[in-house]
């Protein structure tokens, strides 16, 4: 008989395999991936520059020429002759040089701006995703310990109700500990509706393309940060997608005010025509010029220069508010780091001993409910601050990382 059931089960194992590989216990970098892939926002920010790479390509291009044709009957003066003239021209506009270098610039600019932007914007959804894995993550840890408070209080409520009926207890600690059991049941339904619905968040920013039966893989063991705040303030002034669009937006500026100075100058039109006259042909070229009497940009040129101006502060208002949150999220890490290794040194195992000790205090009979309850507080009090301690971490992790610019290794 045993030997028939472990067959059975061997069996089983076998077909198990198939329906594991289907479970998606995902980590937060393949979570990350899906979101680049998938997300809305970022899909419509890639079309916009691909719309506006194809608009600086275009740029490039020379203005389309133009034909004119004319026709109709000539009649000499004295009105001898009377025959049919024709005529055919081609134009072409060309471009003052300056002016053309400087629209084509601006074209690049504003195509490279974009994708700046569309970084920034992938950092940003970067930084969300990871928020909302993390905060997976301390849910169902939440929902760990909440699911074993209530078993505990489940116990305890039956021992005094043993109590009771011995008249070793008093109604008033049996109606204690029925509160707490409500209670914790209470806290254990609003932590999971919580989990759900930030998972639901989550699907929504990775473009609902995570599997049905989802699990996140727990995050690396933690380590205190060791990268130099100086060297994270280095990468973030010279690589950060925020920086390189404002200087993009500066060169896109600078570029507006010198084609608005040159504007004024066009480039001529070359012009070759062919005419049937009424005594020959006349063939030819020619070349124009527009006169630049009315309009000199005054005013437009005024405008470009503090358009530019107000750019290069943007720039750096920009560069300040880098540093700035650099400095606030490194020092929030070195003091959340300084509290996990106070958590993991000592305090953790204190709390789990004397609620060992108040659990076998309280079943002697040696402490009362009120002390028992009050450790047992304390106790789940501690695994929940040190897990907040944890998740707190990690996500100004993520927000330092959102404000370098890059992944700190």
């Amino acid at each position: 008989m045993r030997r028939t059931i472990l067959t059975a089960v061997a069996a089983l194992l076998i077909q198990v395999p198939p329906v594991i590989a289907q479970q998606k216990s995902l980590t937060l970098s393949e979570v990350v991936n899906l979101g680049r892939q998938h997300n809305l926002r970022l899909q419509a920010r890639a079309r916009d520059v691909a719309s506006l790479e194809s608009t600086w390509r275009a740029s490039r291009l020379l203005f389309n020429p133009s034909v004119g044709l004319e026709t109709g009957r000539g009649e000499s003066y004295d009105g001898t002759v009377e025959r049919t003239v024709r005529g055919i021209s081609l134009s072409q506009q060309m471009e003052n040089p300056f002016t053309r270098r400087a629209r084509i610039h601006m074209a690049e600019n504003e195509w490279r701006a974009a994708e700046a932007a569309r970084r920034n914007l992938a950092l940003d959804i970067t930084y969300d995703i990871t928020e909302h894995f993390l905060r997976i993550l301390l849910l169902e840890e939440r929902v760990e310990l909440a699911r074993r408070s209530l078993e505990s209080f489940e116990q305890a409520h039956q021992l005094i109700s043993r109590r009771l009926e011995l008249g070793e207890a008093t109604e008033l600690e049996a109606l204690k500990l029925e509160v707490e059991v409500m209670r914790a049941r209470t806290e254990l339904s609003q932590i999971e509706v919580e989990e759900r619905l930030v998972r639901q968040h989550l699907d929504t920013l990775v473009g609902n393309s995570l599997p049905e039966d989802f699990e996140p893989a727990p995050m690396e063991p933690f380590r205190p940060l060791t990268v130099p705040e100086e060297v994270l303030l280095e990468q973030a002034l010279n690589s950060h997608p925020r920086v390189e669009r404002a200087e993009y937006e500066i060169a896109r500026a600078r570029d507006h005010l010198r084609a608005t100075r040159s504007s004024p100058i066009p480039g001529p039109e070359l012009t070759g025509f062919l005419h049937d006259e009424l005594d020959g042909r006349i063939q030819g070229i020619g070349i124009a010029f527009a006169l630049p009497l009315w309009n000199m940009a005054g005013r437009e040129t005024a405008a470009a220069r503090t358009l530019a101006e107000g750019r290069e502060y943007d720039l750096e208002a920009l560069k300040l508010e880098l540093i700035s949150e650099i400095s606030i999220r490194y020092s929030w890490l070195a003091l959340t780091a300084d509290t996990i290794e106070l958590f993991e040194e000592g305090l953790l195992r204190q709390a789990e001993e004397s609620l060992r000790i108040a659990e076998t205090s309280y079943r002697a009979g040696e402490i009362s409910l009120l002390a028992y309850l009050d450790a047992r507080r304390t106790y789940f009090q501690i695994l929940n601050d040190y897990q907040d301690a944890l998740y707190a971490w990690y996500v100004n992790r993520a927000a330092l990382e959102r404000a370098v610019g890059e992944e700190i290794r």
